[in-house]
């Protein structure tokens, strides 16, 4: 009896301070511990549990700052393409440069007629292009302009073109008054080899030839629609192939 009530005493006795020393290490030591640099990485103890955490920095990004970056880096690359027929307006559509010894990279559906009169207009000044080649499978038109030294795109490798990755793309209208800006935003909703569908619906004469632009900037490929007005983007590496 007396060996039992040893025992049960040392049982008490443990619990009694394992309690003190439980308080002890969570409200006294680890947070004098946490003051010091080689202990900052540690979380404060949550409950009863301690939950070890990496520390990291909170950098704040805005995606107005975002667009405004890369359309800046982009802005200087885009050209607005007329297209004429016995001086006679036609049509208009996008393109971007893709060369500085002045290859435009457009769509079929920009330039529909081989046998049309193409003006390039860009940051104000116009100078003329015909088409240098065209891969019909992919709706794609390559203009050789008589300009040089002009600013050209980065494009996206394929490791960059991720599926839910957020898009931009960006483009010039034309009105009255002239031309201007316009940009829109979405993700990429699929992707395969020839083909990359985003999220994005507008206007088929508004975006065919526009580029399809990353967060960094960089082209993942050049945008059309479907007849539903889902914005489709031809990808970088097929741009790639048929330029070079």
């Amino acid at each position: 009896m007396n060996l039992i009530k040893k025992n049960l005493l040392n049982l008490i006795l443990i619990f009694f301070l394992g309690g003190i020393g439980g308080v002890f290490f969570s409200d006294i030591l680890l947070p004098k511990l946490l003051s010091y640099n080689v202990f900052s990485d540690l979380a404060v103890a949550i409950g009863e549990r301690i939950t070890i955490v990496n520390k990291t920095e909170n950098i704040s990004i805005y995606e107005s700052e975002i667009l405004d970056n890369l359309i800046k880096k982009n802005r200087e690359s885009l050209v607005v393409i007329k297209n004429f027929r016995d001086d006679k307006f036609i049509s208009s559509g996008a393109g971007f440069i893709v060369s500085s010894d002045g290859l435009i990279l457009t769509r079929r559906e920009v330039v529909s007629d081989q046998n049309n009169d193409i003006s390039i207009e860009r940051d104000g000044n116009k100078f003329s292009a015909k088409i240098h080649k065209r891969l019909d499978d992919n709706g794609l038109i390559l203009l050789k302009s008589n300009a040089s030294n002009l600013p050209v795109v980065s494009f996206a490798s394929p490791s960059d073109i991720l599926l839910g990755n957020k898009v931009i793309l960006i483009g010039n209208k034309i009105n009255s008054l002239g031309n201007y800006e316009f940009v829109d935003v979405g993700f990429l909703r699929s992707i395969d080899d020839f083909i990359l569908e985003t999220s994005i619906q507008d206007d088929t004469n508004l975006l065919s030839g526009t580029p399809l632009l990353d967060l960094k900037g960089n082209v993942l490929g050049i945008n059309f629609t479907n007849s539903k007005g889902d914005v489709l983007s031809v990808p970088s590496e097929v741009i790639k192939s048929f330029i070079y």
